[in-house]
């Protein structure tokens, strides 16, 4: 597991203990920034997630 997978499993962790519902996606390949690469599959991909999420976080 890299370290960013690291990170992110303990961010959500914690975020769990506190009462918060989370969803941690990773995108292998991808880099700190690759979502303004807005051209690229993944980061379009990236950004309909991110939509969905709030989609359904915010009803």
């Amino acid at each position: 597991m890299s370290r960013k997978a690291v990170r992110a499993a303990r961010h959500e962790s914690a975020a769990q203990y506190a009462g918060n519902s989370t969803e941690v996606h990773h995108y292998p390949g991808t880099f700190h920034g690759s979502g303004f690469v807005t051209t690229a599959a993944v980061s379009r991909r990236m950004a309909a997630d991110r939509t969905d999420a709030l989609r359904r976080a915010l009803g």
